[in-house]
Formats: C-alpha cells, sequence, structure tokens
C-alpha cells in the first residue's frame, strides 16, 4: 500500500508529523505532537509504514517509535506484514 506522510503545523504553533494511508480512509496511520522546543530538538523523522515511524530528538539521543497495531481480529496477512517490516528495521 502506498504510504501518505507529512508536517502539519497547528494553529497553537505544535509541529505535527505522521504517517498513515494514502487512500482517504484515516485507518492505520501513526502522528506525534511536538511542542516548539520538541521540535527544535528533532535530528529526523523516518516513516516506515503506513503504521510505523522513527523518530529522534536531540540532545540525549532519543529515539521513538510509533507503531499502530492491528488488532486481534485482522487479518493474519495484515499482522504478518506488520511483524515482518519491523524485522527489516
Amino acid at each position: 500500500m502506498d504510504c501518505g506522510n507529512g508536517r502539519i503545523a497547528t494553529s497553537l504553533r505544535n509541529t505535527v508529523i505522521y504517517s498513515g494511508r494514502n487512500d482517504n480512509d484515516h485507518r492505520d496511520g501513526v502522528m506525534i505532537m511536538m511542542l516548539k522546543a520538541a521540535k527544535k530538538s528533532m535530528m529526523e523523522w523516518t516513516t516506515i509504514s503506513e503504521r510505523l515511524m522513527l523518530t529522534r530528538f536531540n540532545p540525549g539521543k532519543i529515539s521513538v517509535i510509533q507503531c499502530n497495531t492491528p488488532t486481534n481480529d485482522a487479518e493474519e496477512e495484515t499482522i504478518e506484514h506488520l511483524i515482518n517490516t519491523c524485522k527489516k528495521h
């Protein structure tokens, strides 16, 4: 599935980075909302899939992994896809 991602500035000057589906279904996505100080310390962010995103901050060299896992009643293929994606990264 094609993955959409981006960065948005909110009206309160917070920053939202996100990864999600590209089909306007608004499911399976992840996001992180940051205050101005956190945005300044963000070194990079990487979209791995529509369900998985990695963000790195400095100082302290902190990494945040944001993951939206499928529910237990999801199709086996969806679960396996996420597991295999995690194993690659």
